[in-house]
């Protein structure tokens, strides 16, 4: 009868498998640098690059990528080299902007020799365009550019709105030329002189012409000087249209005889204001005709 199989060395098996297994979970538990990679310096380097765990395929395939991309940027200086910061309101920007040429002091931006028309720009520009240059954080030539380019615009903006408000007087002269008819040459010196007399100047008239327009404004004044009598030296016997307003060739009739009238003269030259008055409507209108 066959002799039984027993199992005299089934635990001399088990106590080498299990051997086996606790050398494999040692070896498992220690990286796979130990006792290659000794340096701490060293060992953070790995720890902190996902490479000192792990399949070694899959470290050795991570040093070939990062020494690949280390390959692009050998030869460039450091200084060159530009780390993006992961959030918009790091810190670290400012190092980025100062490395793309923005200066650290803002007074390093200057504005020489941009000019509106033959005048520097006011310091208070300049500190506009200063300030405005560090919030963008410009180079110190951008700044210069952004601030050339702003008042070429500005220079041009104006040019149009002064053609456009000269092309708007032109056609509101002729308008009221039209409107006045043969009376137009005194009807401006009655307006012109009511605006005198109420001392009423250049700034005014300006400003009153840029908010209600040129002709209604001499129409204003015109009223205004026939109500307080401004007209009363450049009205003649005949009348002109609507208004009995003295004609060019009247002026001069009335020029010549008055000139002739040595009492008139004498109180002219003595600086008799109702003559002075007279005379100067007279020329105003004579002069207006190219007389």
């Amino acid at each position: 009868m066959p002799e039984a199989v027993t199992g005299g060395n089934t635990g001399g098996d088990a106590a080498a498998a299990a051997a086996a297994a606790a050398a494999a979970a040692a070896s498992a538990a220690k990286p796979w640098y130990n006792g290659k990679i000794t340096e701490a310096d060293d060992i953070a380097w790995l720890t902190n690059r996902g490479m000192d765990k792990g399949a070694l395929e899959d470290i050795a395939f991570k040093a070939v990528k990062g020494h690949r991309e280390l390959e692009k940027r050998i030869g460039v200086p450091a200084e060159e080299l530009i780390r993006i910061p992961k959030t918009p309101n790091a810190p670290e920007w400012k190092d980025v902007y100062t490395k793309l040429g923005a200066p650290a002091d803002p007074t390093a931006y200057k504005f020489d020799g941009i000019k509106v028309g033959d005048t520097d720009l006011t310091p208070a520009l300049q500190d506009f365009f200063r300030k405005t240059a560090a919030d963008l954080h410009l180079t110190v030539d951008g700044a210069k550019q952004l601030a050339q380019a702003v008042v070429a615009q500005s220079i041009a903006d104006g040019e149009a709105t002064k053609a456009t408000q000269t092309a708007n007087l032109a056609n509101e002269k002729a308008a009221l030329a039209k409107n006045w008819g043969a009376n137009d040459a005194v009807n401006r010196v009655v307006a012109q002189n009511a605006a005198k007399a109420l001392g009423v100047d250049a700034e005014v008239l300006n400003a009153l012409e840029g908010s209600i327009g040129y002709a209604k404004t001499m129409e204003m004044f015109r009223q205004i000087g026939e109500k307080i009598g401004e007209d009363k030296f450049v009205r003649g016997s005949t009348r002109i249209g609507d208004s009995s307003i003295m004609t060019v060739d009247q002026a001069a009739e009335k020029k010549t005889a008055l000139m002739q009238d040595q009492a008139w003269v004498n109180r002219y030259l003595a600086g008799g204001n109702e003559e002075v008055a007279q005379m100067k409507a007279l020329n105003t209108i004579l002069v207006s005709a190219g007389r």
